[in-house]
């Protein structure tokens, strides 16, 4: 099912449109799951003193893991690579967990849903064990949802702050994101979705079979 998109953020400094062409070969993606039966499995801990890498990973990963619950979790995973040099990928990560446990919008409606946990990330994945990345504690306060054939489009649209986790220095973090929604168990998460434990793959998406 294709994603329709047009988004702003400060991760990116550029305006993206989901039809637009590049000369430059780019990877560019966006992942948006609904969980149901689930809950955000976070560790405060995980984002104070880390001094180590595996500290750093799991503090940029704090918040982005799923458990088994009674909410819906929103995970919005977005992830680009201009392949202009080495380590050029960069990742941001929106999970929200939803005040409702069921998802009821008529058929052509929109409805709003208020969030009532959530954490963003982002930076470069090739820095994250550096401390190099953004983060920002219930960024967003409520999406809208509207019932469409294909299901469930998502709309994100919020300004907040973000920290910068070595050295505090904060920014501003605008997003205005449309996407269609899919379904997915806690179980058949993968890492980069929101399987509980962080590693390198926490940060980008799997590469496609072929």
């Amino acid at each position: 099912m294709r994603v329709q998109l047009m988004l702003w953020v400060s991760l990116f400094g550029v305006l993206w449109h989901g039809c637009a062409q590049s000369e430059e070969p780019q990877a560019r993606r966006i992942d948006c799951l609904l969980v149901p039966n689930a809950q955000i499995a976070s560790d405060e801990s995980e984002s104070k003193a880390a001094q180590t890498q595996e500290a750093r990973l799991r503090a940029a990963n704090s918040g982005h893991q799923i458990k088994k619950g009674r909410f819906y979790v929103l995970a919005v995973r977005q992830y680009q690579d201009d392949n202009k040099g080495v380590d050029s990928a960069r990742f941001a990560k929106t999970t929200l967990q939803l005040t409702d446990a069921s998802l009821e919008v008529a058929d052509g409606q929109t409805r709003d849903f208020h969030v009532s946990d959530g954490y963003y990330s982002e930076g470069g994945v090739g820095f994250v064990h550096r401390g190099e990345y953004w983060l920002a504690r219930n960024p967003i306060s409520h999406i809208s949802a509207t019932s469409t054939t294909g299901g469930l489009t998502i709309r994100l649209q919020q300004q907040f702050v973000a920290k910068h986790a070595s050295t505090g220095k904060e920014k501003g973090v605008q997003i205005d994101l449309t996407c269609q929604a899919h379904t997915a168990s806690v179980d058949s998460l993968g890492p980069w979705e929101g399987r509980a434990g962080t590693d390198w793959t926490s940060f980008a998406p799997a590469p496609e079979s072929k």
